[in-house]
């Protein structure tokens, strides 16, 4: 179901951090992608909106 035109939430987590990562799997976020901002390196999540 889209929301206002709205069909994912993304979110990201920083590489390396396996219990916030794994959390974010649990609940159905899978990953779509990489961001770089300065030094911080997260994995892209996202979860389809139901």
């Amino acid at each position: 179901m889209e929301q206002n035109g709205i069909k994912f939430f993304r979110l990201d987590s920083a590489v390396g951090n396996d219990k916030l990562e794994k959390y974010y799997s649990d609940m159905g976020f899978t990953p779509a992608g990489v961001c770089v901002d300065g030094l911080y390196t997260g994995v892209l999540r996202q979860k389809k909106l139901q």
